[in-house]
């Protein structure tokens, strides 16, 4: 049995004769995914299955759900192309948390300083909370990495 906002289901919701579960499609979606990539993760959904699990998803809650407060939802996903693929930067920032951010003066005296006291990219990396590639990366921009070295 499933407990979703204080109500229990007996049973799923299931997508036609998929045998997947709207809150499966739903997880998808939160985390990110977009329709295309939803389609090419589950080959049995169409577009209109999606489209009809959001509307479900919107009417349940519009006809539903009643509230003595405000419900406020915060947050947001950002998506970033990097290296020719889209990137979930949300989820990236889980392990990354500067990642895809703009690089202050001070944090790039903190990158010299680092890198000049002997320190490895990955040690780097964490202490910037960046990733090693953009360690990499930012080094080369600022003429203390060749392209050959890493």
């Amino acid at each position: 049995m499933n407990l979703v906002w204080g109500i229990q289901m007996e049973h799923s919701i299931l997508i036609r004769d998929t045998e997947v579960k709207v809150t499966d499609v739903l997880d998808m979606i939160s985390r990110g995914l977009s329709y295309y990539q939803i389609l090419l993760t589950d080959t049995r959904l169409t577009l209109t299955d999606i489209m009809v699990t959001a509307k479900l998803a919107k009417e349940l809650i519009e006809n539903f759900v009643e509230t003595e407060h405000i419900i406020v939802v915060e947050g947001s996903i950002q998506i970033a192309a990097s290296g020719g693929r889209i990137q979930n930067v949300s989820k990236m920032r889980e392990d990354h948390p500067r990642a895809f951010m703009k690089w202050s003066e001070t944090e790039e005296r903190q990158l010299t300083d680092l890198f000049h006291s002997g320190k490895s990219l990955n040690e780097i990396a964490k202490v910037l909370e960046r990733k090693r590639g953009a360690i990499k990366l930012r080094l080369k921009k600022l003429g203390l990495l060749r392209d050959d070295e890493s």
